[in-house]
């Protein structure tokens, strides 16, 4: 049996207990019809500081394993750093990531240091694919396969902070004309 003391206490608890269910419904509610206004993040200003980008032959097991590929065969080819740094100065300028993008310069405490060798070999495949081009007048495409390695050092001050290093394919189709 309740009291009547018991009661009242219960009453309390009960109606303390509603309101604070009411007004967690009250928010819940308000704050399902509030509409979150969300921005984009954007950069406004670089978040790096300026960059140097230069060729080097700074991994020197490219060095080597692009000699031994060349003096395998005489139909082994391999050239060190043959693309051209422009591109490489062009696509981190555009990102806009970088305070100032410098191009082969010493001025600048961080430096990209790219090294590139260019694989190629003139098989059987590719001589015979040579001939018939030439006798197409190139009609019909000349397809060569290649192999480019790249290995590019982030440094600070001389010092190598991180190392990548990439192999990929490379086709090239040369013809008179393009569809």
């Amino acid at each position: 049996m309740l009291i009547c003391g018991d009661l009242r206490t219960f009453s309390e608890i009960v109606r303390s207990l509603g309101g604070a269910l009411l007004g967690l419904a009250a928010v819940a509610l308000v704050g399902c019809a509030t509409a979150t206004n969300t921005q984009e993040a954007s950069v406004d200003s670089p978040r790096h500081p300026p960059l140097s980008v230069t060729f080097s032959l700074s991994d020197p097991q490219l060095l080597r394993d692009c000699l031994g590929y060349s003096e395998r065969h005489a139909v082994n080819h391999c050239t060190l750093n043959m693309l051209d740094l422009s591109y490489y100065w062009k696509s981190l300028n555009d990102s806009h990531q970088f305070q100032k993008v410098l191009y082969n310069s010493d001025n600048s405490d961080y430096q990209l240091a790219i090294t590139t060798a260019y694989y190629s070999e003139e098989g059987v495949r590719d001589i015979a694919m040579s001939y018939l081009s030439g006798l197409t007048f190139t009609l019909y495409p000349l397809t060569t396969h290649h192999e480019v390695e790249a290995t590019l050092s982030l440094m600070w001050r001389d010092k190598v902070l991180k190392r990548y290093h990439y192999r990929l394919p490379f086709d090239r189709k040369v013809r008179l004309y393009y569809r």
